[in-house]
């Protein structure tokens, strides 16, 4: 009877419970590589962070960085909403 490997029998991943859907357009899906760490790179290299610096008034008004996050969620939604009016002109 072979021995198990106890580095492979012992690494889980977070994606081991991961059910494909019924249905999968696999001309819409990307190559992102073999493997699950492959997988893991590429779902890191989408988050993105900043180190920003606020001024002293607004970091008052806010105490955590979710918050300062659905501040800025709330303004971008603001931009797609308003939308500049195109006059007509007069003849």
């Amino acid at each position: 009877m072979p021995k198990k490997n106890a580095k492979t029998a012992s690494v889980k991943s977070s994606h081991d419970n991961y059910e494909l859907p019924t249905e999968v357009d696999f001309k819409k899906t990307k190559f992102i590589g073999f493997g699950l760490e492959a997988l893991d790179r590429h779902i890191a290299a989408k988050t993105v962070v900043r180190q920003v610096t606020l001024a002293s008034d607004v970091a008052n008004d806010f105490t955590t960085d979710e918050e300062v996050n659905n501040a800025l969620r709330l303004v971008q939604q603001l931009k797609l909403v308003v939308k500049p009016v195109s006059r007509k002109k007069s003849a």
